[in-house]
């Protein structure tokens, strides 16, 4: 990855989200660890802005072993994954998979099969080094259904698929100083 030079300092944070019986988890890793086959580029946050909108890697885990296999982790190579556009639906961005264990079945009036299952998003950015050691809060908004939330690794995290109206839940945690390194 390129983002200003070859000598770049600063380390990427990956946000990865598994949601829908969805997981969400943040990872740290070295840009130069980067597949350059995964398109989107690692987002430096400014110090007074910090929105993680925009392209994410994405990836449907109807077996659901993601974490299993660990997704969540900083190490990990998102080799194959799809890029989405967040915030938005995943249907209307082409992922038409079938629901886990049914046959492909488009609904009525609509183009795409409604996969209804875990799914992960990760997302890599920089965190200002002026935040270095201070407390952050990552706030994912609603999440439909159920979600676990990963920073480098580190569950900081989850809305279990048992809360009552999880999708009305709005999701804040608290990331611990100690597990960003910038």
């Amino acid at each position: 990855m390129n983002v200003s030079g070859p000598q770049r300092h600063f380390r990427p944070i990956v946000l990865m989200a598994l949601l829908a019986g969805v997981m969400v988890g943040l990872a740290l890793i070295r840009a130069s660890s980067r597949p350059s086959d995964t398109p989107p580029p690692v987002k430096e946050l400014a110090a007074d802005m910090n929105n993680l909108e925009g392209l994410w890697l994405f990836r449907t885990d109807p077996e659901d072993i993601g974490e299993r296999e660990g997704w969540h982790k900083a190490d990990f190579v998102e080799t194959g994954w799809r890029t989405l556009k967040v915030p938005d639906y995943w249907e209307p961005q082409g992922v038409t998979d079938p629901r886990p264990g049914m046959p492909p079945k488009p609904r009525v009036g609509v183009a795409w099969t409604d996969y209804d299952g875990v799914a992960w998003y990760r997302k890599r950015f920089i965190v200002p080094r002026s935040w270095a050691g201070k407390p952050l809060i990552l706030q994912l908004g609603s999440v439909d259904d159920a979600d676990r939330t990963f920073v480098n690794g580190v569950l900081v995290g989850e809305t279990p698929i048992t809360e009552m109206q999880s999708v009305l839940i709005h999701r804040a945690y608290k990331v611990p100083p100690s597990i960003i390194r910038p």
